[in-house]
């Protein structure tokens, strides 16, 4: 057994270890069990219900699943991570930013929403027609599965190295 597993048999009985521990305290301090006494251990019940939740919804972010010979090159990750489909074809779509995990990879550009394990927006590398420096992003243009131009922001923590290792990238596999 793994100590993850292990930890998930173990959180009910800490928390019912607890929730004992609370009630003797108030025993012990004189305290009858009163509508007061019966709200602490309600709420503590209450908190620690929550924290389980929280952490078991922690547990469950899943990772993002890559092809077999694909290896990603770059990433970013940080909270001014972003991405904006600007357009796609001859829409054009209001400028809002979604928050995304952005990673370029061997054979294109992933946008995930964080922790979610799906990509959102996929740029395979041989479809992009242009990039090039966009305010603090970069502006990416490339022939999507529909066989239309789209047109993306990239918002990532190092601009420079992006524009940088896509160039190369893509040098390399010219």
């Amino acid at each position: 057994m793994d100590s993850r597993a292990a930890l998930d048999k173990l959180i009910p009985y800490l928390l019912m270890l607890i929730l004992g521990a609370v009630g003797v305290y108030i025993y012990l301090n004189g305290h009858s069990m009163t509508f007061d006494t019966l709200t602490v251990l309600v709420g503590t019940a209450g908190g620690a219900v929550a924290a389980y939740f929280i952490y078991k919804s922690l547990e469950q972010e899943k990772a993002l699943e890559l092809h077999p010979d694909e290896k990603v090159i770059l990433e970013s990750k940080g909270p001014n991570s972003y991405v904006v489909v600007t357009s796609i074809g001859e829409q054009d779509f209001p400028f809002e930013p979604v928050r995304a995990n952005i990673y370029l990879t061997s054979i294109g550009i992933l946008c995930e929403p964080p922790g979610s394990g799906e990509s959102d927006v996929y740029i395979p590398l041989d479809k992009i027609t242009e990039f090039a420096p966009h305010q603090s992003g970069i502006k990416v243009r490339y022939v999507d599965v529909n066989i239309q131009f789209a047109e993306v922001i990239l918002f990532v923590d190092d601009r420079d190295k992006w524009i940088q290792t896509i160039a190369s990238t893509l040098n390399a596999r010219a």
